[in-house]
């Protein structure tokens, strides 16, 4: 009986864990997972059931060895589930979490001396935030491209999300202030995109969302920047 103890502190674990309110996917599959492992090796070395195991194999042979098959391919179900819950659960998975965007999260935009500045209200993104990471991309706006498809671009790189607000800045290149002058529109993106995103893979706005992006802000402001900006 000692050995069974092992299988019913992981049940008993994790039942508590559940009826704490915390919620874990992973957690429990594996505390669940582990309980079965620990219950089948309790029943493969417990010395009765090893008896009776050794009797019935003797007397019904062919039903022992169809049971032994029904109970490795459910070990191995067991298994393959387990597997399939962790890649699943450490994943992200954009497309099932809804984020408020616009004005709702807007807080303040503009630029600082060469700097583009978008203050976002992050609290109901801060329960994402082990998950997501945010990122600014700026260009001057130009009525005759789609900014979104705009490669002349500054970009950040990736930034935590804090509980309260999080502040995104980034500096314009030459490039960008040069067609800023003597004022312009600037068009802001806020983005959020998954922990594991390359911030140098993209070259504009769209390819940025065909690689998991999502534009969650996207404010403009006039500009007005003095001709010694651009010099480098």
């Amino acid at each position: 009986m000692r050995k069974l103890v092992p299988a019913m502190v992981s049940m008993a674990i994790n039942i508590a864990i559940q009826l704490s309110g915390y919620q874990n996917s992973t957690l429990a599959a594996l505390l669940w997972a582990l309980t079965a492992i620990l219950t089948i090796w309790w029943l493969l070395t417990h010395e009765k059931v090893k008896q009776y195991r050794k009797r019935f194999a003797e007397t019904h042979p062919s039903a022992f060895l169809g049971l032994a098959g029904m109970a490795g391919g459910l070990l191995g179900a067991l298994l393959l589930a387990l597997g399939l819950i962790v890649v699943w659960e450490t994943q992200p998975k954009m497309e099932a979490v809804q984020f408020p965007t616009g004005e709702y999260i807007t807080k303040k935009w503009g630029t600082s001396g060469n700097d583009a500045v978008l203050i976002l209200d992050t609290r109901e993104l801060y329960r994402a935030a082990e998950e997501y990471r945010l990122m600014l991309v700026v260009l001057p706006f130009d009525p005759t491209v789609d900014s979104r498809t705009d490669n002349r671009i500054d970009k950040t790189g990736l930034f935590n999300i804090n509980q309260e607000e999080t502040k995104l800045q980034v500096t314009m290149s030459s490039a960008t202030l040069v067609r800023l002058v003597p004022s312009g529109t600037l068009q802001f993106f806020g983005l959020i995109v998954p922990n594991i995103f390359d911030p140098t893979s993209f070259h504009s706005v769209q390819d940025a969302i065909s690689r998991g992006a999502r534009v969650i802000a996207d404010p403009m402001s006039t500009v007005l920047v003095n001709r010694h900006h651009n010099r480098d």
